[in-house]
């Protein structure tokens, strides 16, 4: 018995000094434009992602496709609606790790002449504060992992940096 229990404690030692210690260093926080990557010998601990209200975003146009016409039944009698689809870039909001979290745009323009003239040359899309709820927090990252927050206003993240102590 004697023997499995200074096996167990040393196991146990072995295993706690392997793993070192961490030691605060800062508060991170990220706004609008901000990038950063982990620092050798740090990790951090993201404990807030937070939007202050609705964030609105503007996405440009990047292609117009006219797609023809479709018949809608009106008074009695099948009306030619024309359509166009209006594609608009994506954005990628905010980069954890290797996640992403993207908007995108596409929308059906019902225009008289079937041109892309009636695509607006940005489409307004709304990330939602409630987005946010649903990130399992904390959330860990190790040396050269990176977080990316997109050129947008009102997206909030907080974190810790910790030093790793051997």
């Amino acid at each position: 018995m004697k023997k499995i229990l200074t096996i167990a404690l040393l196991l146990f030692s072995i295993a706690t000094f392997a793993q070192g210690n961490l030691q605060f260093n800062k508060i991170v926080n990220f706004k609008s434009g901000n990038n950063y990557t982990v620092p050798t010998g740090k990790v951090l601990k993201i404990v807030s992602i937070n939007a202050l209200s609705d964030v609105a975003v503007r996405l440009p146009l990047s292609s117009c496709n006219p797609n023809g016409i479709k018949g809608v039944w009106s008074n009695g009698s099948i009306v030619p609606v024309y359509f166009t689809d209006c594609i608009y870039d994506g954005l990628t909001y905010l980069k954890i790790s290797n996640q992403k979290f993207d908007v995108s745009g596409q929308s059906n323009q019902n225009n008289p002449q079937n041109q892309c003239t009636s695509c607006p040359p940005f489409a307004g899309v709304s990330i939602t504060s409630s987005t946010f709820n649903n990130f399992k927090l904390p959330i860990w990252l190790s040396s050269g992992e990176e977080v990316s927050v997109a050129q947008i206003d009102g997206l909030l993240i907080s974190a810790i940096e910790f030093n790793i102590i051997p």
